[in-house]
């Protein structure tokens, strides 16, 4: 017998003995086919002029089950299934002797797959859990203190003093779920995004502006550099590097033409000539022949 059972990730931190309803099949009386021996085929002789063919079919008796039951039903019983602690969706877990009870036979086994029930604030990966918290740009700049609910029940306070950035993640250590196959007591961490909310823009009027312009112009910013972003593709210029079979390539530029699936067909500069060259080779050229205006007009 084959079943699903849906969990919350309530029930994976705590593993508790779930309650499933199953459909099992039982009889008063009856056993292995006697025409097939339990096979459910047998073996038809067919004369065909002068020659016997055999050719195996099902079984008329059992109609190819290789058993017959007398005042066979189908009935409901609910099982008990041990649930680990930090099971994973998908896996299985075999619940022995409570399957189909047949005479002549052995009680059969439950397997029954786990699923995970999508949770409204955390996602899982792994061990840890995942979740994410706004805060309003006051908070992300003063400091705040901000409350979780944890799948255990229990109630976490997390005060902040010195403000967060935009997309910066905090961990907290032993909060996650139990390791399934782990060592005693290892856990996951919980992991907490916090997003940076502003304010609608009409909700700040001149006067508040000004403010705002006044404090903010006081403050210390992070000098950041647009920093180019690095693609290899057909068209682009590169550098050879740490060619070891062969070094006089080294330092040669050239122009992606294809992709391979090593890496890319370069066409040499130089020589014109192509050449398969591995990514890890390969380095973007910085070619500064041609002028660049130093600042674009606006359209």
């Amino acid at each position: 017998i084959k079943e699903e059972l849906w969990l919350a990730l309530e029930d994976v931190f705590r593993g508790p003995t779930a309650d499933l309803e199953i459909k099992y099949e039982t009889a008063e009386s009856g056993g292995p086919c006697r025409r097939c021996d339990g096979n459910g085929a047998v073996l038809e002789t067919v004369k065909q002029g002068m020659m016997i063919l055999q050719h195996q079919i099902a079984c008329p008796d059992c109609n190819g089950k290789g058993s017959m039951y007398k005042k066979k039903k189908t009935k409901k019983k609910t099982v008990k299934v041990d649930i680990p602690k930090g099971v994973q969706n998908n896996r299985t877990i075999n619940v022995e002797g409570e399957g189909h009870t047949l005479p002549g036979k052995l009680p059969g086994d439950v397997e029954v797959t786990v699923k995970i029930k999508h949770h409204y604030m955390y996602t899982r990966m792994g061990a840890d859990l995942c979740c994410e918290k706004a805060v309003t740009v006051k908070d992300a700049l003063c400091g705040f203190t901000c409350q979780f609910e944890h799948v255990s029940g229990a109630i976490l306070k997390y005060e902040c003093k010195g403000g967060v950035k935009h997309n910066q993640i905090k961990r907290f250590k032993g909060w996650g779920l139990p390791q399934l196959g782990g060592h005693l007591g290892m856990v996951g961490n919980l992991l907490v995004q916090f997003t940076v909310v502003f304010p609608l823009p009409s909700t700040i009027s001149d006067g508040l502006s000004d403010q705002l312009k006044a404090i903010l112009t006081k403050l210390e910013y992070v000098k950041t550099e647009p920093k180019q972003k690095e693609q290899f593709g057909v068209g682009a210029r590169v550098l050879l590097v740490n060619l070891q079979n062969f070094p006089e390539l080294n330092g040669k530029h050239g122009i992606i033409i294809a992709p391979t699936e090593r890496g890319f067909a370069v066409k040499l500069d130089e020589s014109g000539k192509l050449i398969s060259v591995p990514l890890s080779k390969l380095k973007l050229a910085d070619d500064k022949k041609e002028k660049v205006p130093t600042a674009w007009p606006l359209v």
